[in-house]
């Protein structure tokens, strides 16, 4: 999986939140839930970082993946009788901040690493240049 389709993964899982059902269903929900979120971290693990000098993207999804799989195991021992509102406390909190911190900010702390190690980022800045020598070359 792609980090892409690491973001894809855990905005289901997020959007699965307010799933309803017994609490025997949701103990069942949020524990496959945690495998999930444990397989895509295990495949995180092992994405080499693009590029390799700037690893953050991909050590953010990591962190989230296992983020996201702590918290379900969470919830999924607070949905019993005995748990009183501490699922629906929890749930509500996972609501407002489901990776902990802000995506974006923490994914814009490594901008400036891609932006000098990335081929893609390198080429950007080459463009103009380039289209400038093809019309160059095409009006002689």
């Amino acid at each position: 999986a792609g980090l892409a389709d690491a973001d894809a993964a855990m905005d289901a899982v997020v959007a699965r939140g307010d799933t309803p059902g017994s609490q025997s269903q949701l103990r069942a929900m949020r524990g496959a839930v945690g495998a999930d979120m444990d397989g895509l971290a295990a495949q995180l693990a092992g994405l080499a970082p693009l590029p390799a000098q700037c690893p953050r993207l991909r050590d953010n999804r990591l962190r989230w993946a296992g983020l996201l799989a702590d918290r379900s195991r969470e919830l999924a021992a607070r949905a019993t009788s005995a748990g009183g509102t501490a699922y629906d406390e929890l749930r509500a909190e996972l609501r407002r901040h489901p990776y902990g911190e802000d995506r974006l900010t923490a994914d814009a702390a490594d901008r400036a690493c891609w932006q000098q190690h990335s081929p893609l980022a390198r080429g950007a800045d080459a463009t103009p240049g380039l289209v400038e020598e093809l019309e160059r070359l095409l009006e002689a």
